[in-house]
């Protein structure tokens, strides 16, 4: 799978760093209103779509910007695809596979915790609670759509190509997949999606283009927005 260093991923995987935090940054004072007692209880369902919306923005447009006028790198280097029915078939079927090990894992780890504090663990929280009704609906687009393809613009496309100029696919798949459980935040949520994303890393390597590990996560997105959706009817 070691593919030839290319020439045209230029920047180093340092850069992911910068680039990390302008894009918390930015969606950290989109949530400054949302701090308000008064916008919470008015607005919740929609100051989450609307911070999750500019959230997953913030993670593409920075990486967009960041080649553009920094690293002086052409967008193209992130990997755009070249045999598209390939790469959806791939995405959906790797998709499914790390439903199921997703899954698995985070039932290995709740199963852990349970043994270790007598009691199962909270079942985490992706989507906040008050997001119900026609609110989740315009949720659905940001979470399905939105959230695939800026994440992996980040994760894939340019963290992991910035790794693979210095670590072979194992090191590079492994280093990116630590970054994207941890962003997810959740202690819960950590070693599931460090598996799917060595999954979605492996995937376009395997590939070489962006939209496979695209369909992938959306298929993977998919289902757990509608386990969510069943939950608050």
């Amino acid at each position: 799978m070691d593919r030839p260093r290319t020439t045209d991923v230029t920047w180093s995987p340092l850069e992911a760093i910068p680039v990390l935090l302008i894009a918390l940054a930015v969606t950290s004072l989109a949530g400054i209103p949302l701090l308000d007692r008064d916008v919470q209880q008015d607005f919740c369902g929609g100051a989450a779509v609307i911070l999750n919306l500019v959230g997953e923005l913030a993670f593409g447009v920075t990486v967009v910007l960041w080649l553009r006028y920094v690293s002086k790198a052409s967008v193209a280097a992130l990997r755009f695809p070249r045999q598209p029915l390939r790469d959806v078939a791939s995405g959906i079927g790797v998709g499914v596979g790390l439903i199921f090990l997703g899954g698995f894992t985070l039932y290995l780890v709740r199963e852990a915790v349970s043994l270790f504090t007598g009691e199962p663990p909270q079942q985490p929280e992706q989507i906040v609670a008050c997001v119900r009704g026609a609110t989740l609906a315009f949720m659905a687009p940001v979470v399905i759509v939105l959230a695939p393809i800026c994440e992996e613009i980040f994760f894939r496309g340019f963290l992991y190509n910035g790794l693979r100029r210095r670590l072979p696919v194992w090191g590079a798949a492994v280093v990116s997949s630590v970054v994207f459980g941890l962003v997810h935040v959740h202690p819960l949520l950590i070693p599931p999606l460090f598996v799917v994303g060595l999954g979605l890393a492996l995937l376009y390597e395997r590939q070489q283009s962006l939209l496979a590990p695209v369909v992938a996560h959306a298929t993977f997105n998919i289902l757990g927005f509608v386990m969510i959706a069943l939950g608050r009817q």
